[in-house]
């Protein structure tokens, strides 16, 4: 199971996105408590990108067919009622269920247990500190669960999703998604890459495709061509899920560019179904081994790139999930964001 996660971040001068960078620990349950028809994920995130009336905010929005992300993950919010200082707030990610009237609940708890089970992979949270608004301020949230006794049910769909995301069984297959590597492939499942790799006939460098269906024990599989990179002064078509920085990385544009040609303005605020321009003379898509130049300013990691390192060339050696790894002549081995690079 996936669900559309679209990108909405407050824009950082509003009361609501108080910044911050913190380690999560807790991942906090809300109801929006808005039954009114039509209340949804995307009503919920242009309410919130529009200042929320005062500080109100939380990190994602979840209802029956997609989820809308406000402020990043790392950073605090003012959702869990504890204080300024509290660890709802600071240290606990908050995630609102639509009770749309309109909606469908019960699907709107199963895409949140995707989610949380989600960010439980991706920050290190154990399931116990998966809590209710409740925990932190004794307020009756979330209310329809609590009233109705769902609460461990809902935990449990979180566990199940957790533990079908974690294992697959021998002679199963796995399809690649767009960012994914080997190695991150073999971690997730459990799997020495290396096997996989083998199991496939995938030699060095090691490339894989979106939508390619991987064998994970025996037997042969059945890859899918090579994703054509777009003509130059094309046009891409938005889908669930994208952001302007997830479509830049898949072409090879800088995605402010993108932006600029399409006056798209901070929030940043794009739709599935859109049709985008993208700038002429579009590079084709970054592979493996391919040689490169760093224009951004931060590794993946927040840390300032030195200018003898952007002045270099340097290998693609990895592709990640919007990032690259790159290894070379200028004697770095780090992961680079791979919307900051481009084709030497």
């Amino acid at each position: 199971m996936a669900v559309p996660i679209i990108e909405q971040i407050i824009p950082a001068s509003n009361a609501n996105r108080p910044g911050g960078n913190y380690t999560k620990s807790y991942i906090t349950i809300h109801e929006t408590g808005n039954r009114a028809a039509g209340a949804g994920a995307k009503n919920h995130a242009n309410w919130l990108s529009g200042g929320a009336n005062g500080e109100i905010g939380y990190h994602y929005t979840v209802d029956d067919h997609e989820i809308y992300h406000h402020i990043p993950d790392k950073e605090k919010a003012w959702h869990a009622g504890d204080g300024g200082s509290g660890t709802g707030n600071l240290r606990s990610i908050g995630i609102e269920l639509c009770v749309n009237a309109d909606g469908d609940f019960e699907q709107t708890k199963k895409n949140a247990a995707w989610l949380v089970a989600k960010l439980m992979k991706d920050n290190s949270i154990s399931i116990e500190n998966v809590v209710q608004h409740n925990h932190w301020s004794g307020k009756n949230c979330p209310q329809t669960i609590r009233e109705t006794g769902a609460w461990e049910a809902f935990l449990a769909l979180c566990r199940d999703e957790l533990d079908g995301s974690n294992t697959a069984p021998s002679g199963d297959t796995y399809t690649v998604q767009a960012g994914d590597c080997l190695s991150a492939i073999g971690e997730k499942l459990g799997i020495d890459w290396r096997d996989i790799a083998a199991v496939n006939g995938i030699t060095e460098p090691y490339t894989i495709y979106a939508g390619q269906i991987l064998q994970l024990s025996g037997g042969q599989t059945n890859p899918v061509p090579k994703p054509e990179p777009q003509p130059a002064g094309s046009t891409y078509t938005v889908v669930s899920g994208d952001s302007l920085s997830k479509i830049g990385a898949k072409l090879g544009i800088d995605w402010q560019e993108i932006a600029a040609l399409n006056r798209i303005c901070d929030p940043y605020i794009i739709y599935a179904g859109q049709v985008l321009t993208l700038p002429g003379d579009t590079p084709r898509e970054i592979q493996v081994g391919d040689r490169v130049r760093i224009t951004c300013d931060t590794y993946s990691t927040g840390q300032r790139i030195p200018s003898w390192v952007k002045d270099a060339t340097h290998v693609v050696s990895q592709i990640g999930d919007g990032k690259l790894l790159l290894g070379a002549d200028g004697g770095i081995c780090s992961w680079v964001p791979a919307a900051g690079v481009l084709l030497a």
